[in-house]
């Protein structure tokens, strides 16, 4: 058994509690010895273990300390209802049995709820009856509130953080189970699982549902909130599913007026009438290391499943028909129907004389009806998939009764594409009816893709919005005839709270964070813009601009003296220019420069580098290497960082501003504000450039609707000047990298194509256009030339998925024809769009 903990730095509190529980205990015999005429002395007895349990569940190492001292168990229970061991130890001895014992302790649960707070806990027990009658009259209401109602999802827009907590809470109640176990110390297995809240990214509450058991695989996920919950600053607390369930009831009551309030030791949730729920902080959460969660390594997601409100309502409820009739169920309630009917047609009614019979023969005493062995409905759905999208349901022969094939099947999951499902996968069914009766009243589409987990194709990740909330649900599949499912958890480690400090100026490589961070480094505000156009978007979209996105330059120093001052001075334009009109971290890799022509940059431009370090960038020297090796190194340093999205830039490239009157500069912001799960299906992509054809964005350009949207448009062209890419080692992604001995001209092109070539999308995107500062170049002399030795040797690397020159035969050509390639490799639609927050 596991040691129990008793804190020495406890000890002396443990012993002032002695002194103070002796008179509680002692009146607590006087009460019990005079029977039932003791029914005031017992009340007020029990309106002082009221007052002293309250207290001490304020510190769980304390309490904890103080109960196992007494000798009883802080087990389970007891961390949920912390007056279990405290009746115990108060009238230990007496006559009253185990069930007195456990309305006592009930009792006084229920008046943490259910008491006004101006109201003395012994007046609140006479005026009810005492413990009898507060368990008779309210024990039931409790177990109705914790049943979950659904009417309080229907509000909308609420900017109160609490009312949105307590949703998530019950949300992610409905959606899992707890997980039975057997933890070390206890005796027996009981249901366990508990909710994880805390602040993340400066200005969101994140809420995640764990279980306490490392080799079972259950649904998990957790709730995004759109705002943070600022009394419990940058702490991480454990709310158990005890007390979830008192939040839920007390809030059923009061969901207006809720306090909040945190120490280093818990958090307390206070309402009006004097409720407290109590959430211990993680530090202190005595089954810590038992915790766990849904993993977040999540790799290669299948194309987009949309999970309708209507599929839901009809697999739930049914399609209602017209005149509307009271006779109409859902598919799954229509086949449980079935299974009844048949199962009441296998009932055989015995005579008396059969059931003499029967007897004498030596048989069973059967009753006058019995049933012939029906076979059960089957636990998990079958998984079909075809052209429209993912439907759920048995085959015939699964089935004990005939049934018609168009009954067999519910189209839950619709798909503008054909995916391929694995053999051996299912979906348990009750995960699949506790989804869609928790999502139902939310009134709400899902979305949901396979993800490659333990197993290839081993869960089903599923993420709702709904007002400024965000849902994200790991459902593992089933993977044996057996119902085992496929491992989706890990073991729970507490996320960062706080911004990390700003990079020191340096020139070595920056100290980014690890790629299992959420959070980016610290905000600090950019100066003010000396230019006319300026962003609109609000200061506070900073510090979500800086968290999802980096920007990483290479800036390479030329041999040529003459070239090399014009390109210098071209970069410090650049710099000024991301530096006045973003907040985007600039991280730079100087190639081939010397550290004394680094001071002198620096001192030139009165301390451009050390300004933008100081909001958060970094720099480094490097040797002068070949384009395709510097690149390499930024996608190194960016996939090693904590961003969402990098921006690969050579030293000359910024947004062009004529054509939309700046909106492009609110682009990145934009993007922030949506967050990355928006934007499924863009993995890279890369602005318009008016020096190609069409030469302006307007050809296929509607204004009202960029003015709107976000658009973006299959295209492989990919120019290396600028792009924008996902951060696939942070989402457990396979990395691009382009082959690293390709030193030739056209690397931009090698990465776009051996990006699509592994299922990824690039896009171009005419809501920013490019715009490169004039200046000498390094690639002008033989371009076409260039151009078409390097698309030779593309195609000549990626020949086996269709990709081909359009005239191989003629030199002056240098297009790819790519019809086969995108046939063979292309995944998702042609466009994607986003609306704009």
């Amino acid at each position: 058994m596991r040691a129990s903990k008793k804190p020495s730095g406890n000890m002396v509190d443990v012993v002032s509690l002695q002194q103070k529980f002796e008179p509680i205990r002692l009146h607590a015999h006087t009460a019990a010895d005079l029977g039932k005429i003791a029914q005031d002395e017992l009340n007020a007895v029990l309106g002082k273990i009221y007052e002293f349990g309250l207290e001490l569940r304020k510190d769980t190492a304390i309490a904890e300390a103080f109960i196992v001292a007494n000798g009883e168990k802080y087990s389970l229970p007891a961390k949920g209802n912390i007056f279990i061991p405290l009746v115990k130890i108060a009238f230990r001895g007496s006559s009253a049995d185990k069930a007195t014992f456990s309305q006592r302790s009930t009792a006084l649960d229920i008046a943490t709820r259910e008491k006004p707070k101006s109201e003395p806990a012994k007046d609140w027990f006479d005026r009810h009856g005492g413990y009898a009658g507060v368990y008779k009259k309210f024990d039931k209401q409790a177990i109705s509130a914790n049943s979950g109602s659904t009417n309080a999802f229907s509000f909308s827009g609420l900017a109160k953080p609490l009312l949105e907590l307590e949703r998530a809470v019950r949300l992610l109640r409905d959606l899992t189970l707890p997980v039975i176990i057997k933890l070390p110390g206890e005796d027996k297995a009981r249901p366990t699982r508990a909710f994880v809240i805390g602040n993340v990214e400066g200005d969101r509450c994140r809420v995640e549902v764990v279980g306490h058991e490392r080799g079972y695989s259950f649904p998990c996920g957790h709730v995004m909130l759109g705002a943070p919950i600022h009394g419990l600053g940058d702490g991480i607390f454990v709310l158990t599913d005890q007390e979830a369930e008192r939040f839920a009831h007390a809030f059923a009551k009061e969901d207006t007026g809720w306090q909040t309030a945190a120490t280093a030791d818990v958090a307390t949730f206070t309402s009006p009438s004097g409720v407290t729920i109590n959430a211990v902080a993680f530090s202190r959460y005595p089954d810590g290391q038992y915790l766990v969660c849904a993993t977040e390594q999540l790799r290669n997601r299948s194309s987009t499943l949309t999970l309708t409100h209507q599929a839901m309502d009809a697999f739930i409820n049914g399609v209602q028909t017209n005149p509307p009739s009271s006779n109409v169920f859902g598919w799954h309630d229509t086949v449980k129907i079935a299974h009844a009917k048949q199962s009441k047609l296998l009932e055989i009614n015995w005579t008396l004389a059969q059931r003499r019979r029967t007897y004498l023969s030596g048989g069973p005493d059967v009753p006058l009806k019995a049933t012939n062995p029906v076979i059960p409905l089957p636990d998990k759905l079958n998984l079909t998939s075809d052209y429209t999208g993912v439907s759920v349901g048995f085959h015939e022969e699964d089935l004990p009764f005939c049934a018609a094939a168009s009954n067999l099947v519910s189209h839950l999951f619709s798909a503008s594409t054909l995916i391929p499902i694995r053999d051996e996968r299912w979906l348990d069914l009750d995960d699949a009816n506790r989804l869609c009766r928790a999502l139902l009243p939310l009134k709400v589409d899902a979305e949901a893709k396979f993800v490659d987990v333990d197993q290839p194709q081993g869960a089903l990740c599923v993420v709702a919005a709904f007002d400024n909330d965000e849902l994200l649900l790991v459902l593992p599949l089933v993977h044996t005839p057996g119902g085992d499912r496929v491992g989706v958890c890990e073991p729970f480690a507490a996320w960062p709270t706080q911004p990390q400090p700003a990079i020191a100026p340096s020139t070595s490589p920056p100290a980014l964070l690890p790629a299992s961070s959420s959070v980016a480094p610290g905000s600090v505000s950019a100066s003010a813009p000396l230019s006319i156009i300026t962003s609109s978007l609000p200061v506070s979209t900073s510090s979500l601009v800086k968290q999802q996105f980096g920007a990483f330059i290479t800036s390479f120093r030329s041999p040529d003296e003459t070239v090399w001052k014009a390109r210098r001075d071209i970069f410090r334009q650049q710099l000024e220019w991301w530096i006045e009109h973003t907040d985007i971290p600039l991280h730079l890799r100087l190639s081939g420069w010397t550290d004394a022509e680094v001071e002198a940059f620096d001192k030139d431009t009165a301390g451009l580098l050390s300004k933008f370090v100081a909001l958060d960038g970094s720099y480094s020297v490097a040797p002068g290497s070949p384009l395709i090796i510097n690149r390499i190194a930024c996608l190194e340093q960016f996939y090693r960082s904590s961003y969402d999205w990098g921006i690969m830039m050579d030293d000359d490239a910024i947004l062009e501003t004529k054509y939309d009157e700046g909106r492009g500069l609110n682009f990145f912001a934009e993007m922030a504000i949506n967050r990355p799960l928006k934007y499924d299906e863009v993995d890279i992509f890369f602005p318009y450039w008016d020096k190609k054809p069409p030469r302006h964005p307007r050809a296929f350009w509607n204004q009202a609707d960029y003015d709107r949207n976000h658009i973006f448009h299959k295209d492989a062209d990919l120019k290396g000047s600028m792009f924008v890419m996902r951060n696939f080692r942070k989402e457990g992604k396979v990395e691009i990298f382009p082959d690293k001995t390709y030193t030739i001209h056209g690397e931009d092109t090698l990465l776009a194509t051996e990006a699509i070539a592994r299922g990824y999308t690039v896009r171009k995107c005419a809501n920013i256009c490019l715009f490169e500062f004039k200046g000498p170049s390094y690639f002008e002399a033989d371009r076409v030339k260039n151009m078409r030795e390097a698309h030779v040797r593309i195609a000549k690397m990626y020949e086996q998925y269709g990709l081909r020159m359009l005239k191989p035969d003629d030199p002056s050509r240098k297009t790819l024809y790519r019809k086969e390639f995108f046939k063979r490799c292309w995944k998702g639609p042609d466009d994607k769009i986003v609306a704009k927050p």
